[in-house]
């Protein structure tokens, strides 16, 4: 398995949203970070994530210290990136 996949028996019955496209575009680190919360806050909210997950690829130490500022942790390292993995709150995240 690479960063993206996660085992089809984990994948709630929705597609959850893709946020790979959130750092396409130039955006501050606030932005960035407030973005990807309400993301995750409706992922969870509404259609019931337990588990978020996130590959960055090795190099790209912007969006890996984003995934850290919204709580995610490094679960595994692979040839050419790191996933990441998140438990939220049942509430969602919250952004200061």
């Amino acid at each position: 398995m690479g960063c993206g996949a996660v085992p089809e028996t984990t994948m709630p019955r929705r597609r959850p949203p893709d946020l790979s496209t959130i750092g396409s575009v130039r955006t501050t680190p606030a932005r960035a970070t407030a973005a990807c919360a309400a993301v995750i806050d409706h992922a969870v909210r509404v259609l019931g994530a337990t588990d978020i997950f996130a590959g960055v690829t090795h190099g790209n130490d912007k969006s890996a210290a984003l995934l850290r500022r919204l709580g995610f942790e490094p679960v595994a390292d692979f040839a050419r990136c790191t996933r990441f993995r998140l438990r939220p709150p049942e509430r969602g995240v919250e952004t200061v």
